[in-house]
């Protein structure tokens, strides 16, 4: 008994924490991520060998647990509680945005955490967890949560998200994909997944 009422305070105690209002990083901009692509020659745990289109290879480093994945249009009642999404939102307040794009993430894939401005104009990129989904006449709004803060994000009812599939990395062999590399605490940039081209 006192262990599962410890084990309730704990949760009430962390529970403040997650909803506190987003601190100044929340705003930090990382590093801009470099797109590339081409054809997989060769996958090791470590890295993926490409050959792009003016026939030259260029090598990809890759994290640990790198996943492959195939992007398919869908409908956001396919968004469930714990998915992982990236959404570029326009500003709507400081914690507030309205959807003009949303990704649902493949399990494993986790770019980058929080919100940050981007170059439209009052427009910012949020990456996190899906904490709560409201339907609303016009709408779905989402509670996206990450280790900063939180954002609530209107998912307008017209638009469509995009779903990526996890693969297997068998299905990159020799196959067009596309990477993004974002740089590493030691400044070296990185790809965490391959993309299969053609969708």
């Amino acid at each position: 008994m006192w262990l599962a009422r410890s084990a309730g305070l704990l949760i009430l105690l962390a529970a403040p924490v997650m909803a506190q209002p987003a601190a100044v990083t929340e705003r930090h901009v990382p590093a801009p991520p470099r797109g590339v692509a081409g054809t997989v020659v060769s996958m090791s745990e470590q890295q993926v060998i490409l050959r792009q289109a003016d026939g030259k290879t260029i090598t990809v480093l890759m994290t640990p647990r790198w996943t492959v994945s195939k992007p398919r249009k869908a409908s956001i009642a396919e968004l469930r509680l714990g998915d992982f999404i990236g959404s570029a939102n326009v500003d709507r307040g400081p914690d507030k945005g309205r959807a003009n794009e949303l990704r649902i993430f493949e399990p494993g894939y986790r770019p980058e955490y929080g919100t940050h401005s981007i170059a439209a104009p009052g427009t910012s990129m949020t990456h996190g967890f899906v904490f709560g989904i409201a339907k609303r006449e016009g709408g779905t709004d989402l509670d996206i949560a990450y280790p900063e803060g939180r954002r609530a994000i209107l998912v307008p009812g017209e638009m469509g998200v995009t779903v990526s599939d996890l693969q297997p990395r068998s299905a990159a062999a020799r196959a067009k994909v596309t990477a993004v590399t974002r740089p590493g605490s030691d400044g070296v940039h990185r790809a965490s997944r391959l993309v299969l081209a053609g969708n």
